[in-house]
């Protein structure tokens, strides 16, 4: 499977546990990026939250959030 070239984008606590909000990265799928940021339980592509697997491309930004906490 080829790498894709994706900007991702961390929101709230998940900048704070990894140093960073935004970067680019190279890799195969969604899963991936699972499995490198674990906290991240809200996923959107390109602005659509996403609930089930989708095919990323080359140039898609990915946004990576944490569990939203209210009262």
């Amino acid at each position: 499977m080829k790498k894709k070239k994706v900007k991702v984008r961390l929101f709230a606590k998940l900048r704070e546990i990894y140093g960073f909000s935004v970067t680019e990265m190279e890799v195969d799928s969604i899963e991936e990026l699972q499995s490198k940021f674990k906290e991240a339980v809200l996923i959107a592509v390109n602005g659509k939250l996403i609930d089930k697997h989708v095919e990323i491309k080359d140039g898609d930004t990915i946004d990576l959030m944490p569990p939203f906490s209210g009262g």
